[in-house]
């Protein structure tokens, strides 16, 4: 299995004025945030999809670790 970006993850607004990524929701190593490299952007800010993107996304670690406590690899 590839290695991964430890969780746990975060997921909020990119406060960064990158043409193209402002107001983007992005997924970060949590306390990474409003600085640290991204994990995923997820889409613009305002959009139910990408908030409930997000929210699986950053979850991705806790539900790894609960597949591996019941034997799953």
């Amino acid at each position: 299995m590839a290695e991964h970006t430890p969780g746990p993850w975060g997921w909020g607004v990119n406060p960064r004025p990158n043409p193209g990524h402002s107001n983007h929701l992005v997924v970060r190593p949590a306390g990474e945030f409003p600085h640290g490299e991204w994990v995923a952007d997820v889409g613009r800010l305002y959009d139910p999809q990408a908030e409930a993107n997000a929210r699986l996304i950053a979850g991705a670690p806790l539900m790894l670790e609960a597949l591996r406590r019941i034997g799953y690899e």
